[in-house]
């Protein structure tokens, strides 16, 4: 399973930055390797917090994981940041 997500570098050619992480994320979440997805996604975020993307990723490991307000929050900010916000 490392292998795998080690193929996937964190930058590929022709593909946004975000685009590899939410892939990246999407890997570790569908094996349920929570911890290691909402680590990708946090470290994303703090270099592009606004965007919704990556907000809404966030919100479903949450979902998983709880605390479930905050999964609620990542999908509010996605919402906001999406109707155009700040």
């Amino acid at each position: 399973m490392r292998v795998a997500l080690a193929s996937l570098p964190p930058t590929l050619a022709g593909y946004p930055r975000n685009t590899v992480v939410l892939m990246r994320a999407a890997y570790l979440f569908e094996r349920g390797l929570f911890t290691e997805a909402r680590a990708e996604l946090q470290t994303a975020l703090a270099a592009d917090p606004e965007e919704p993307t990556l907000h809404v990723m966030l919100g479903r490991v949450y979902e998983r994981t709880g605390p479930k307000e905050l999964a609620l929050g990542e999908f509010d900010e996605a919402q906001f940041l999406s109707s155009g916000g700040r």
